[in-house]
């Protein structure tokens, strides 16, 4: 049974409809500042694994190459467009720490505002009566975005998963409303070209979305072959784009797939990365509460009038399915080492958008079957701040427990320890950048246990990670797997490996030392045995507090006896 409609008189209906457009607009801001506040409350940093691309994005900026290091084609990123978005900040002199703010910030304020766009769409509604309930499910979404730990959080760290994430959330609108004017769908194949060149499993979505719009106007064109040629030809553009895309990366990096998928999956046991990504995805859909909302979802297959059902279940088979299938790749590759559930923070928005139909399905549903249709409007709100407290609640109880402590959550980094280590590996990296003079730098090698901020601010020109995101032969390695671990830095370069790259500088793991002290005596001696020639420096530098610990003081690795008179055991940077 569909809501009762009660007409507006003609005078009325303009200023209402825009008085309600305002506030709409106004919610939509007050959502805005609420996400931004509460990122600042997390942090405002820039995460080490974001100093990659800033390395890819300098030297393409300044040499034409999109390479970690001069003359070596080898692509260890996966962020194509933040990568060319980085290096224009480079050209255009401008920050790229304060580039990657700014565009993440500018991505999560696009996905409200695709939120935005998805409600008004989904309810069309010009009744006063269905117009308030229209103002209070967009508050529901924007409060259940901005109120989310793991989204708030990612909107600081420098990465690419904002700009995939309002990639994605707008090319899902897009879609959705491309379907119902069956139109030839070149703004969704841009936006979803747009997002697989942002990170790859972007053209898997795409592609499942653009068959999805294809059946959507087959199906409405009453199965006739002919209507087919309109989503065909965004579908061709599509695969176009991406595919053009794909040639590049073979001509210039010699391969089909980027460097992170040997890295991270190539080689290891598909059953080990399987695991571990159930008990990712198990530890988000706990932490968050999440399994008890799923019957709502459910909602949205109940009567609620011809139309709303119809836009209802388009809406819900795509957002749905889309989750579902990128949770199925977060789930295969093994899940994530970093802090806050960092690959279901750009897909939430997604959750939110099948939650919310399900949400007024239900209350709908209820109204109607006690003889109330006005009653559905307080049930739905009911629900909605039944699902706000819970999400807000165990967000807050983790967040807080990820800022208290370095110690790892669900297998996770905490929030401290992310910005402990980015922090800490930053002044690493400039204090050497101050120490060697840039002639000096230029003809030195660098071995480190992870490629980021340490070799981009030390302006090392060759560095080597011994995860084998920047040396194919590490990549490509098979592993044995034991107990859980990092996914991602589940293979480690050989001693016998990195002996043959005859580094001038060893940071790599086991040789690395981060303390309040230098490495007693008995610690030098036996690292200085295992790797002959080299002895050991240390950087003295104000460095991170772990927790109610004592301030650490001192970075401590291996040098070549015979070279870099500057670093000594005690180089007191200035």
């Amino acid at each position: 049974m569909p809501f009762p409609r009660f007409p507006q008189s003609s005078a009325n209906r303009a200023p209402s409809a825009r008085i309600d457009l305002a506030l709409r607009w106004l919610l939509v801001g007050a959502g805005a500042a609420l996400l931004l506040a509460h990122t600042t409350f997390l942090t405002w940093f820039i995460c080490d694994d974001a100093y990659i691309s800033f390395r890819y994005a300098l030297n393409l900026a300044r040499r034409g190459e999109p390479f970690y290091n001069p003359g070596e084609a080898v692509e260890g990123y996966s962020n194509f467009l933040w990568v060319v978005f980085l290096s224009i900040s480079e050209l255009a002199s401008f920050s790229m720490r304060h580039a990657a703010h700014l565009g993440s910030v500018l991505s999560a304020l696009w996905i409200l505002v695709s939120l935005h766009r998805f409600i008004t769409w989904l309810w069309p509604a010009t009744e006063e009566f269905a117009t308030g309930h229209r103002r209070t499910i967009l508050a529901t979404g924007l409060l259940a975005l901005a109120a989310f730990g793991p989204f708030a959080f990612w909107v600081s760290a420098g990465l690419e998963t904002m700009l995939f994430g309002a990639l994605l959330t707008a090319a899902v609108v897009s879609t959705l409303m491309a379907g119902e004017r069956s139109v030839v769908g070149v703004k969704p194949a841009l936006l979803w070209a747009a997002c697989a060149l942002t990170r790859p499993e972007g053209a898997l979505l795409g592609t499942a979305a653009l068959f999805f719009l294809g059946f959507l106007t087959w199906k409405d064109a009453g199965f006739r072959f002919r209507a087919l040629w309109r989503p065909a030809a965004g579908l061709l553009l599509f695969v176009a784009l991406v595919g053009a895309h794909l040639i590049w990366r073979r001509s210039v990096y010699g391969q089909w797939l980027p460097m992170t998928y040997h890295t991270k999956i190539s080689g290891i046991d598909p059953a080990f990365l399987l695991r571990h990504g159930l008990a990712y995805a198990k530890a988000f859909f706990t932490t968050f509460r999440l399994f008890w909302f799923l019957p709502l979802l459910a909602g949205v297959w109940l009567p609620q009038g011809e139309r709303g059902l119809s836009r209802g279940r388009r809406a819900f088979l795509l957002t749905a399915g889309l989750f579902l299938l990128l949770g199925a790749h977060i789930v295969r590759s093994g899940g994530d080492f970093m802090a806050m559930f960092r690959f279901f923070a750009p897909i939430w928005p997604l959750f939110v958008m099948t939650l919310l139909p399900g949400i007024v399905g239900w209350s709908d549903w209820l109204a109607h079957r006690l003889s109330h249709p006005r009653w559905s409007h307080p049930f739905m709100a009911i629900l909605a701040v039944l699902f706000l407290l819970s999400i807000g609640q165990a967000s807050w109880r983790f967040s807080r427990n990820s800022l208290a402590s370095e110690r790892p959550q669900f297998m996770m980094e905490s929030i401290a320890g992310m910005v402990h280590f980015a922090q800490d590996r930053e002044k690493v990296g400039r204090a050497l950048r101050t120490v060697l003079p840039e002639a000096v730098r230029n003809r030195t090698l660098m071995v480190v246990g992870g490629a980021g901020a340490i070799a981009f601010e030390s302006r090392i020109l060759h560095v080597v990670d011994t995860f084998g995101l920047t040396d194919p032969v590490i990549a490509r390695k098979k592993v044995r797997t034991g107990s859980f671990t990092k996914p991602g830095h589940l293979k480690q370069a050989s001693w016998a490996h990195v002996r043959s790259k005859n580094a001038d500088i060893l940071c790599n793991p086991n040789v690395a030392w981060l303390g309040s002290g230098a490495p007693p005596e008995r610690v030098r001696t036996q690292l200085e045995r295992q790797w002959p020639g080299y002895v050991t420096f240390c950087l003295l530098l104000p460095l991170s507090a772990p927790g109610r610990g004592a301030r650490r003081t001192h970075y401590c690795c291996l040098k070549k006896q015979d070279r870099l008179e500057q670093l000594t055991l005690r180089t007191v940077v200035p």
